[in-house]
Formats: structure tokens, C-alpha cells, sequence
């Protein structure tokens, strides 16, 4: 399964895009912005492919409002990604929520720093992928910049 995000518009405090899976639109995303030089929870990933997978330990396991459901297997991290660690792919609809992950979505929220229905983007998406995962399968997510600014 080939996931890619292609980052499309920048705001002060957080940048959009869009996600497809093999090539189909899935949903919208927001992360935080871009920094030279890396601010915990407040700097992007950066561009480039990395490899998903599983993470059933790390703290947002913990605090996921997933836990205890039969489908949510673990959060979806994205591994290898240069001085950072513990980044997935989850909920929330502002940039104060990311901490440096990418936040999904049903809708952006046209000239707000926001994004829409990241609980159902999120548990569509996730269903999807997970089965990829568990049935071992290789899955990437290649993140492009692409952007406009706000």
C-alpha cells in the first residue's frame, strides 16, 4: 500500500494537504509548519518516503480515544523519520493537536488554520490501512511539499 501526502498551503501555524491511498483520494491533513532548525511540537516532518507500521506501545497509545476498541489495533507510525520519533498518523483538527504528527480529516476548513471530521477520516482511513499492516504487507507513505502560502 503506497500512501502519499502531498502538502498544498502553508498558514502561520500549520500546513495543509491531502492524502491518497494507491493513488486515491482518501482525505485531508494538517501538520504543524516548517522550522530550519527542529522546535518540539511545533516543527513538520520532513519531506521524504518512510515505512509504516504498528506501534502498540508508545504514549499516544495510551491516551488514543481508541483504546479498548476491537478494530484499533495500535496507532499507524511512520518509522525512520531523521530526529524524531513517535510520529503517526491520528486525530485532531488543529495544529495544537499534532505535536508533529499529521492529523486526517474529511474537509478543510477553507481560509482557517483547521480541518473537519478527522474522528470519521480517521477511522475509515485507519481500517484500511491496518489490514495491510497486520497481514504484514509493505506500507509507505511518501510526504511532497508543494506549497502555497496562505
Amino acid at each position: 500500500m503506497k500512501l502519499k501526502l502531498q502538502r498544498n498551503l502553508q498558514f502561520l501555524d500549520c500546513t495543509k494537504g491531502c492524502l491518497t491511498i494507491d493513488g486515491l483520494p482518501e482525505c485531508v491533513t494538517l501538520e504543524d509548519v516548517h522550522h530550519d532548525v527542529k522546535i518540539y511540537g511545533t516543527t513538520r516532518i520532513p519531506a521524504g518516503i518512510y515505512k509504516l507500521r504498528l506501534n502498540t506501545s508508545g504514549g499516544m497509545n495510551k491516551r488514543s480515544p481508541y483504546v479498548g476498541y476491537d478494530w484499533h489495533k495500535g496507532m499507524i507510525e511512520l518509522v525512520g523519520v531523521p530526529g524524531y520519533d513517535c510520529v503517526y498518523l491520528h486525530i485532531g483538527n488543529y495544529a495544537k493537536d499534532t505535536l508533529g504528527c499529521v492529523l486526517v480529516g474529511r474537509a478543510d476548513v477553507v481560509g482557517q488554520a483547521m480541518i473537519s471530521g478527522s474522528v470519521l477520516a480517521y477511522e475509515k482511513f485507519y481500517k484500511k490501512v491496518v489490514l495491510e499492516l497486520l497481514r504484514g504487507e509493505e506500507s509507505t507513505i511518501e510526504i511532497c511539499d508543494e506549497l502555497k502560502v496562505a
